[in-house]
Formats: structure tokens, sequence, C-alpha cells
């Protein structure tokens, strides 16, 4: 498992540099962290479970677009809470929170020149609606929406599609490629 975590370091940390680019951020710190138990912001940094993250990916993606797409989108909605301050707002309603996070990794996940797709359908078999989450339905129509205007924003400013991002894609997919190959090799 060392060496895909390995892997996945090298894949997470190059696709967070991205997202705070495609966010018009600077992204904040981000950590490998056993403490929470799946992605989380504190205010302060980014914290990513390094199992979880290698257990998501082998367990849903068995190709490196997916692995890619979910990186993508899972780092871009962990970097809205961070930019939005979500963690630093007591009494803040989480469900709401959590939308507008969902709904700016659509826009990411556009911007990356990467599918929305499977991003949600790791959100949907993962299923985390309940006190502090939206129902799943209600997270993949935002992700959809996120995608979709900025499909719209950069069709209307610029009569075309994203382009520059795909050989971004392209390198980050044979980054992931290697990842899920070696995590589903450590499984078996």
């Amino acid at each position: 498992m060392s060496q895909s975590i390995a892997m996945l370091d090298q894949l997470v940390g190059r696709v967070h540099g991205e997202v705070g680019k495609l966010m018009g951020v600077q992204p904040p710190p981000l950590a490998w962290s056993t403490e929470v138990p799946n992605a989380a912001s504190n205010g302060l940094a980014v914290f990513v479970n390094p199992y979880w993250l290698a257990n998501t990916l082998a367990r849903f993606c068995s190709d490196h677009s997916c692995a890619v797409a979910v990186v993508f989108g899972v780092l871009a909605h962990e970097n809205s809470h961070h930019v939005h301050g979500d963690a630093l707002c007591a009494g803040c309603q989480r469900q709401t929170q959590e939308l507008r996070a969902d709904y700016e990794a659509g826009k990411v996940l556009y911007r990356a020149g990467v599918s929305a797709e499977h991003f949600k359908y790791v959100i949907a078999e993962l299923n985390l609606a309940g006190r502090d989450y939206p129902s799943t339905e209600a997270r993949i129509r935002t992700i959809q929406r996120g995608y979709n205007d900025a499909s719209r924003a950069v069709h209307a400013s610029t009569g075309g599609g994203g382009g520059w991002a795909i050989g971004l894609a392209a390198l980050l997919t044979f980054i992931a490629t290697a990842a899920v190959a070696s995590s589903k090799k450590k499984r078996r």
C-alpha cells in the first residue's frame, strides 16, 4: 500500500495545485491524515485520508480517467470549503455548505477537462446523506449544475471549449493509471 500511497501523493499534489489555479485561488496547505474519515478542511489546510482515497479509487475506479476525476472532485470540494471558511462558521447550514462545495467541484471538473460522471458516481455510491449532508440526488444535481454553468461560461466568453486542460488531464490520467493499478495489485 505504501507504493500506491506514494503514487497517490504525486497525483494529489499535482491536482491540488491545478485545482487552486482553476478556482483562481492560492490552494491551502495539503496534508495526508488518518485523523479524518475521508477528506476535510479545517480552515487552515485540506486533509485527505490516504487509505480512504486509495480504497475509494480501488473500489470505484476501474480506469485512470475515473481516478483523475475523483481526485479533482474531492480536492475541489474541500478547497471550496476552505475558500468559503466553512470550518470557521459556527451555526452555518452544513448542508448548504456541502452543496456549494459540490457546485464548485462541478465547475472545476469542467475547467480541468474531465468528466463529472465518475465523481458523481462515487458520491452516489458513498451515499453520505444524513444530518450533515444533503440527499445524494441533490448533490449529484448540484455537481452537474456547476459543470454545466462552467461550460456555458466558457462557451459564452470564448465560443469554444476548455481546450488547454485536456493536456493536463492526459498527464494526470497517466499518473493515476499507475496509482490505481498498484493499489489493485496490493489488494490481491
